[in-house]
């Protein structure tokens, strides 16, 4: 649960809420994309496996970690070189242990 949340403050810092009209426009930093999925009984579908919705998933291969954004009906990837400010912990497989 602590990587987790410490993986979903990092994700968070990396997306800029933008003032704007009554939408705010999201501008990412280099490391991440998002991508559109469909989403399905409140999970987003990606690849073939069912993310909760605003939930973060790590895996092993590919070496990635997946965040599950409810509001856009899309998923947020990070994958190899993991930044430097992750603590790695976990079972040592899964990302970011897999990207050494």
């Amino acid at each position: 649960m602590l990587k987790e949340a410490l993986f979903l403050g990092l994700l968070l810092s990396m997306i800029a809420e933008v003032p704007g009209s009554l939408t705010a426009k999201r501008q990412k930093k280099p490391g991440s994309i998002d991508v559109p999925v469909k989403s399905d009984g409140g999970n987003c579908k990606y690849h073939d496996k069912q993310i909760p919705h605003d939930s973060v998933h790590f895996y092993e291969d590919p070496c990635e970690v997946v965040f599950c954004n409810r509001n856009a009906n899309e998923v947020t990837i990070a994958g190899c070189p993991a930044p430097k400010t992750i603590a790695a912990k976990g079972n040592g497989k899964q990302w970011p242990h897999c990207c050494r």
